[in-house]
C-alpha cells in the first residue's frame, strides 16, 4: 500500500533548517517516551476490576517442601488497560524511530511473541476491548502538540537570532 505524497512529505521534511530539525528530533523522542511510559504503567498499575482466578495448580501433600497453593491473577474489565500476568505485553512495547528522529511509532513491536496484543486493544467478537495504546495517544496529544510548536519557535529564533 503506498502513501500518496509520502516523497513530497519527506523532501519537506528534510528542507527544515537544522535546529528545527534538532529541536524537533528532541521533542518527538520526549513525547514517545512520555506515551510509552504511560502505556506501561496503565498496564502494569492501576486498579483491575475483572475477573479473579487462579493461576497454577494445587497440589495434595508436600512435594518437594512447598505448599502447592496455587497464585491468584485479577484481569482487567472491558474498557480497563490489560492486567498484567506473564509480562510479555509490556515488555514487548517499545519505540521506533526513523526519519533522523522526526518520525516514531510506539506499539508493540515484537508481534510475533504477543499476538494477542491487537485483540487486547481492539477487542474481538467474543471480548470487548482493553484499550492500552490509543488511550496513551489520546492524553499526551495536547502536550505533543505544544512541545512541537514550542521545538519549531525555537529552532526559527535560534536561526534568525
Amino acid at each position: 500500500m503506498a502513501l500518496l505524497g509520502l516523497s513530497r512529505l519527506v523532501s519537506r521534511l528534510r528542507s527544515i533548517p537544522t535546529q528545527v530539525r534538532t529541536n524537533l528530533a528532541q521533542a518527538e523522542l520526549i513525547s514517545a517516551l512520555e506515551i510509552e511510559r504511560t502505556i506501561k504503567q496503565s498496564i502494569q498499575k492501576g486498579p483491575k476490576t475483572g475477573r479473579l482466578y487462579r493461576r497454577g495448580s494445587i497440589r495434595r501433600g508436600s512435594r518437594r517442601g512447598r505448599s502447592g497453593i496455587g497464585t491468584f491473577h485479577q484481569a482487567s474489565a472491558p474498557g480497563e488497560p490489560p492486567a498484567t500476568d506473564t509480562g510479555r505485553l509490556v515488555s514487548s512495547i517499545s519505540i521506533r524511530r526513523s526519519d533522523a528522529g522526526l518520525t516514531s511509532s510506539i506499539g508493540v513491536q515484537n508481534v510475533s511473541s504477543v499476538k494477542y496484543a491487537r485483540f487486547l486493544e481492539f477487542g474481538t467478537r467474543r471480548m470487548k476491548p482493553r484499550p492500552f495504546i490509543r488511550p496513551a495517544f489520546a492524553l499526551h496529544k495536547d502536550g505533543i502538540r505544544k512541545r512541537r510548536r514550542q521545538a519549531i519557535l525555537a529552532g526559527l529564533r535560534a536561526r534568525s537570532g
